[in-house]
């Protein structure tokens, strides 16, 4: 089993800055928003080593990338869990939102403890903006978050993963690798030997996977949602399009388009995002006419479409640990140095801000 080196240097460091500090760590309570994987469950259970009581941490499972085996093991930790089911025909991000305030029902505005908000996405982190509590420190992980959040007046500091460098240098390479790899394998199982294909968003996993097709396509087309050009529909229809990879994180699409290019074309369209959600193809909307995917890691299917993973992200398939748990340390180690920061109270300006270099120094 893979020992988790940087997340052990990361918390000796803690333990060597904070000696003095005198922090009582049954006064702090967690409230997460996050994927329930192998690498999550570490952070969490290096936090309740450190003194965290398991009873002080609400976390909320994200429906499509949650492993089974790991949400009992953490249950069996005696941490307080929320793993929603998953619903067919509506949105992620509503089911979502609903879930985040199912989340703050365990939140109480009249104790004393520190609270810590560690989100994927934003939804949490604004929700608990709009509570006004001076005891708040969040952390954020993800671009999609990233850009829910700098636009709205913060009422407290959150630490930016989702624009570290770290992250994005080191991240980036294994995603890209592993989106790319399981497409590849999609493509085989469906018999689609000739690609067409349309990369959408490019931005460093967009640009990531646009480089990796770029050898294996006939044609290879990228397209920015922000640039104004021509509409997706028409540039599938006048180029042939049989693949588009959505990395957005923004709807690409919609689900009336969809059904009209299976009216127009003869060819077998495949759509696949490896960003977040289920929000670039309306795939709810689709699941709901069509009465499809039961399992929410089957493909959608019907005549000549189809939308690989129920429409999320092609790195998320169920799995105790998706990529190498040594790929993804960093991303996890930069979380816990946000969780930890916050501890320490090290920044107290209420904004966006970066990861100390207290603990960046360790990377």
């Amino acid at each position: 089993m893979y020992s988790y080196p940087l997340i052990n240097k990361i918390k000796t460091k803690f333990l060597s800055v904070s000696k003095d500090s005198n922090i009582d760590f049954k006064n702090i309570k967690i409230f997460a928003c996050q994927h329930i994987l192998e690498p999550q469950k570490i952070m969490f259970q290096e936090l309740i080593a450190l003194g965290i009581e398991p009873n002080n941490i609400f976390i909320l499972g994200k429906i499509y990338s949650t492993s089974f085996e790991i949400l009992e093991e953490i249950k069996e930790m005696g941490i307080n869990i929320i793993q929603p089911d998953f619903n067919q025909n509506i949105s992620f991000d509503e089911q979502h939102k609903q879930n985040c305030e199912e989340l703050l029902k365990f939140y109480k505005t009249e104790d004393s403890f520190q609270k810590i908000i560690l989100d994927d996405g934003g939804m949490l982190l604004s929700l608990f903006n709009d509570l006004k509590d001076k005891t708040l420190y969040g952390t954020e992980q993800t671009s999609s978050g990233f850009r829910k959040l700098e636009n709205i007046d913060l009422n407290y500091p959150i630490y930016n993963v989702a624009r570290s460098q770290i992250k994005l240098k080191e991240e980036t390479p294994f995603v890209v690798d592993l989106g790319y790899k399981r497409i590849l394998n999609k493509l085989e199982k469906y018999h689609i030997k000739e690609l067409n294909t349309l990369v959408v968003g490019m931005g460093p996993i967009g640009q990531g996977i646009f480089d990796s097709f770029k050898n294996i396509s006939k044609i290879i087309i990228s397209y920015d949602i922000n640039s104004g050009e021509k509409d997706i529909k028409d540039i599938i229809l006048d180029n042939k399009i049989n693949l588009i990879i959505g990395a957005t994180g923004n709807e690409i699409i919609t689900h009336d388009d969809i059904l009209g290019l299976n009216n127009k074309t003869g060819e077998e369209i495949i759509f696949v995002s490896i960003s977040s959600s289920d929000r670039e193809f309306e795939v709810w909307k689709l699941r709901d006419l069509f009465g499809l995917s039961k399992e929410i890691h089957s493909d959608i299917e019907f005549n000549k479409i189809k939308i690989l993973n129920n429409g999320f992200p092609i790195t998320f398939e169920g799995n105790r640990i998706e990529c190498a748990p040594e790929e993804m340390e960093k991303t996890i180690a930069l979380l816990f140095s946000g969780v930890l920061s916050s501890i320490l109270k090290l920044n107290k300006e209420k904004k966006l801000i970066d990861i100390p270099g207290t603990f960046l120094q360790e990377f």
